[in-house]
């Protein structure tokens, strides 16, 4: 056996690799993923909705947890005409979803966890 490590994977981090995986092979980037041992990234929340424009409830704080502790998040939104990201923070643009990513490479391997949000 080329590989005898055997990792576990929780119902909910399965539910969000399917759902990546599902974006990933729709837009032609499905691969395979090494898992790496020592590295991860894992955000607070994995749903969240804010509102377009301006206003109360415009922005939402998203916090990732990472090992190794410290690494440099990389922040992405999928679709930025619906919602921005800078450091966590998420700005609702306009009605719509998008998914916000948020990334670390440790040793050349990219890590990340994803947070479905809705813009009303």
């Amino acid at each position: 056996m080329a590989n005898p490590k055997i990792y576990a994977v929780s119902g909910d981090a399965i539910d969000r690799l399917r759902q990546e995986n599902v974006i990933r092979e729709a837009i032609g980037e499905l691969s395979m993923v090494e898992i790496g041992e020592g590295a991860m990234v894992r955000l607070d929340k994995h749903e969240l909705t804010v509102k377009a424009a301006s206003g109360t409830g415009h922005t939402a704080k998203l916090v990732a947890a990472t090992l190794p502790a410290g690494a440099t998040v990389t922040w992405t939104s999928s679709a930025t005409g619906k919602a921005t990201v800078s450091n966590g923070t998420v700005t609702g643009v306009a009605a719509g979803n998008t998914i916000v990513k948020a990334a670390i490479t440790v040793g050349g391997v990219t890590y990340f966890d994803i947070c479905n949000v809705t813009v009303e």
